[in-house]
């Protein structure tokens, strides 16, 4: 099944789609199942949202099963990895589900030199590149009895070469022991591995006020810096609150990549107009990193293109 209706059924010990108990339930956790937002332990909205995300790949339903000695925190991580999510703690205390699959046009919060913010630095660390990607998986449909071992017949290999040639081979593998008929399941997350981290990702560490209080892990925001010209938008990794502080302060650190840096909604120009940047490609298959920063309706991977430019 989908990949957020697994979560929820080991934490809850309940289906996400019968919303009755599973008959292994004793084996797993014992959280509130209630899918509403009234739920006391998980948050019910952020699940359904992922879980909405994920279906909407059209290809996340995965079939595995797990050992009865299996560690939860290893089987869950293995899980978050094939949709780059994330699992945490929100500010209200319950549990939420996050995963990179971005839901664009909304910025949480501005955080400027104005408003409070008391330190800022960033980095960027050749540490993080990650330019070769490998997976091996289950292709063939194939179950071992008890503890028998789960044959990896499949293999999905991602390189970056330009990234190659610049960093060295900085390569990560992976033996996910799931099951889907076309392998999309790793090569959806091996892809946006690499999409991301190709090049060293931008991270922005900051120190500000309460005025964080409610920002969260996953959350888009801005920060600014009238005096070195910085305006980045980026995605929210690290939040640690430190209450003890007089005053109270809030750390956090945002990643910057490709993805999180377009300005969605602008349309472009097939015409030069001054700025700049126009004129745009017509065409979004074979538009620059720039043009690709304007809204393109459709693709040519389309049998009839949709797309429009003005």
């Amino acid at each position: 099944m989908n990949v957020g209706k697994i979560i929820w059924s080991v934490l809850t010990g309940y289906n996400w789609d019968t919303d009755t108990q599973e008959n292994w339930s004793g084996l797993v956790f014992d959280f509130d199942h209630t899918k509403s937002s009234a739920n006391t332990d998980l948050d019910y909205d952020a699940f359904n949202t992922a879980i909405t995300d994920i279906a909407s790949i059209g290809f996340f339903d995965i079939k595995g099963f797990a050992r009865r000695d299996t560690n939860a925190v290893d089987f869950l991580q293995q899980l978050l990895t094939l949709v780059l999510g994330s699992l945490f703690t929100g500010n209200d205390g319950r549990i939420k589900l996050k995963t990179y699959i971005p839901t664009f046009g909304v910025v949480a919060r501005a955080f400027a030199d104005e408003l409070k913010i008391t330190e800022l630095s960033y980095n960027r660390s050749i540490d993080e590149v990650i330019n070769s990607v490998t997976a091996n998986f289950i292709l063939t449909e194939n179950w071992p009895y008890s503890d028998g071992s789960v044959v990896l017949d499949g293999r999905y290999s991602q390189d970056d070469s330009a990234s190659i040639a610049k960093y060295q081979k900085l390569a990560v593998n992976f033996d996910i022991e799931w099951f889907h008929a076309s392998g999309q399941h790793v090569t959806d997350f091996a892809d946006k591995l690499i999409q991301k981290y190709s090049e060293p990702p931008l991270n922005v560490e900051f120190k500000t006020g309460m005025d964080a209080l409610t920002t969260e892990i996953g959350d888009r925001c801005v920060v600014r810096d009238a005096k070195t010209g910085i305006d980045v938008v980026g995605e929210v990794a690290i939040v640690s609150k430190l209450f003890d502080s007089k005053p109270t302060e809030i750390m956090m650190m945002l990643r910057r990549d490709a993805e999180v840096d377009q300005v969605f909604g602008y349309i472009g120009s097939s015409e030069d107009e001054g700025d700049g940047l126009s004129p745009q490609d017509d065409d979004y298959d074979t538009a620059s990193t720039q043009d690709k920063s304007f809204a393109y309706f459709g693709s040519t991977a389309t049998s009839t293109p949709d797309y429009r430019y003005f």
